[in-house]
């Protein structure tokens, strides 16, 4: 996990103009503007906590040119902590 968490956070350093992430109060937004072999890719997530062991995350995805040649798409993900995993 570590080590996906660095990776990731080097190739935004490398690509991306903007990588903004704010939080408070059981809710952090955040937003990315990065570059991926020439195309503009944007992201805004919001992630709430609307419960102890629960998450709500709404991510939202543009990629390509502007116009009609480039692709939105959008995501919504709910989860609950059930437990530590089981080891293997």
């Amino acid at each position: 996990m570590a080590e996906g968490k660095k990776t990731g956070e080097d190739y935004a350093k490398a690509n991306c103009s903007k990588n903004v992430t704010t939080g408070g109060n059981g809710r952090w937004v955040s937003d990315l503007e990065c570059n991926a072999s020439g195309a503009k890719i944007t992201t805004h997530s919001v992630t709430t906590m609307p419960g102890d062991d629960t998450y709500h995350t709404e991510l939202t995805t543009t990629s390509g040119p502007a116009g009609p040649t480039g692709a939105t798409n959008t995501t919504t993900m709910d989860g609950k902590w059930i437990g530590p995993c089981k080891p293997t």
